[in-house]
C-alpha cells in the first residue's frame, strides 16, 4: 500500500525542526486525550486545508480517494506536505496508510508534487513511506540560538556583545 515511483526517496533531516514544531503545535492545540482524526495538505507551519476523519478512519479506498481529491483540489501549495493528526501512539495503522496513499495519489493526479507524507500524534511523528520517525515523552522547544550582536564603533572596529 505504499506509493510507487513517486514516493519520497530522500530523508527528512532538513525538515526535522519543522516536524518537531508541528508536534508541539498539535500538543498545544489539543490538551485532552481525544480529538478528531484529520487529514491535512499544505504547509506544516502555514496555509493548509484539512478534512476531519472523525468516524471514518478505516474507510474504503474509494471514499478515501474521493475525499482526498476534493481536499487536494483546494490546496494552494504546489509541493504540500500530506499528514494525518490523530490521538494515540505514533505507530502507523492500515487506516493511516489508506488515507495517506489516497491523498498522495490525489495530489499527483492534480499536478501537485508532495514533499512527504506523515502521521503526527502528540507522541511524535512517523513517515510511513520512508520509515523515519521521532518520538518524545517530554517535548521541549529550544529557543533559537542567539546570534552575537555586534556594535560598531566610529573607528569601524566591531565589538561583539552577548
Amino acid at each position: 500500500m505504499l506509493p510507487t515511483a513517486d514516493q519520497p526517496a530522500g530523508d527528512l533531516t532538513a525538515h526535522r525542526p519543522a516536524l518537531r514544531l508541528a508536534v508541539h503545535r498539535l500538543r498545544s492545540a489539543h490538551r485532552g486525550r481525544s480529538f478528531a482524526w484529520t487529514l491535512h495538505l499544505g504547509s506544516l507551519d502555514g496555509e493548509q486545508v484539512a478534512f476531519s476523519l472523525a468516524g471514518r478512519p478505516s474507510a474504503d479506498p474509494a471514499l478515501c480517494l474521493d475525499a482526498a481529491c476534493a481536499l487536494a483540489a483546494r490546496c494552494v501549495e504546489p509541493s504540500p506536505w500530506i499528514w494525518i493528526t490523530r490521538p494515540g501512539d505514533a505507530e502507523v495503522r492500515c487506516s493511516d496508510l489508506a488515507w495517506l496513499r489516497a491523498a498522495w495519489l490525489a495530489s499527483h493526479d492534480l499536478g501537485l508534487s508532495p514533499t512527504g507524507a506523515l502521521l503526527l500524534t502528540k507522541e511524535g511523528w512517523s513517515a510511513p513511506f520512508t520509515g523515519e520517525q521521532a518520538r518524545w515523552k517530554r517535548l521541549r522547544l529550544r529557543p533559537p540560538q542567539a546570534h552575537s550582536a555586534q556594535a560598531c564603533t566610529g573607528s569601524l572596529e566591531c565589538i561583539s556583545s552577548r
